[in-house]
């Protein structure tokens, strides 16, 4: 809602995984679903919107990812988005997934801060991380014609 204030020409999506009412035996259950805790936080601003599309619909639209401790980051970068990891939020010590995070991004350039976050002002991303951290688009190609040439060869036993 903080980022919907701030931004109010922009439309902020919040993306859910799924709504209260599906997946309920998923691994990923949230605590608290975010549409009751909207109910519950009052009027709110009318650029902030919750959105159950799949990611790759959200990839096609997006202008800019923010994620707390959420795989999402990577996709976002795949993609070749803009995104912001923020790992300052309330209770981030409590979470046993801010420390991988911090870990795993450490010099990548997207952790980010409460006023950076909030001016939606994702910080410069480090090209040699980003190589680092991907492999090649074409190594699945190269891998898979790899494997067809392993199986088109002339096997011949040798005896002797």
């Amino acid at each position: 809602a903080a980022i919907a204030r701030a931004n109010p020409e922009r439309r902020v999506f919040i993306k859910l995984r799924h709504l209260p009412s599906e997946n309920r035996r998923h691994l990923h259950l949230e605590k608290h679903d975010y549409p009751g805790l909207m109910e519950r936080l009052g009027p709110l601003p009318s650029n902030l919107l919750l959105t159950d599309i799949t990611m790759e619909e959200a990839l096609e639209t997006a202008a800019l990812g923010i994620t707390c401790t959420s795989t999402a980051a990577m996709d976002l970068l795949r993609a070749g988005l803009p995104a912001m990891v923020y790992l300052d939020f309330v209770d981030a010590y409590r979470d046993p997934l801010v420390p991988p995070m911090r870990k795993m991004f450490q010099g990548s350039g997207i952790i980010t801060s409460t006023e950076d976050l909030l001016h939606l002002k994702p910080g410069a991303l480090n090209p040699q991380w980003l190589e680092d951290m991907f492999c090649p688009d074409d190594l699945g190609a190269r891998v898979l014609k790899t494997v067809d040439r392993f199986h088109a060869r002339d096997f011949q036993i040798r005896r002797g």
